[in-house]
């Protein structure tokens, strides 16, 4: 098992970098999502909370793809949103 902060420093990096959504991969994008979603929860990492919102907001227009629509109800099960 990865230290805590060596899981929250990897999915951040992976967040940041890897731009699949800017690229049109949504598919990818959502992936990377779901899994930062794991780590997150994990370690309870603001900061790749906030990346995964981001990362929610750039993939809306793509909600009705099965991946982003796992990716967001994934996020939506550790994260509060307003009404």
């Amino acid at each position: 098992m990865l230290h805590p902060r060596t899981a929250e420093t990897g999915a951040s990096t992976s967040l940041a970098r890897s731009g699949p959504c800017g690229a049109g991969n949504n598919v990818l994008a959502a992936r990377i999502g779901t899994q930062a979603v794991g780590i997150a929860t994990e370690t309870g990492s603001a900061r790749i909370v906030h990346q995964l919102d981001r990362l929610d907001q750039a993939l809306a227009p793509a909600a009705s793809e099965n991946c982003v629509a796992e990716f967001r109800a994934s996020l939506d099960r550790i994260v509060l949103r307003p009404a």
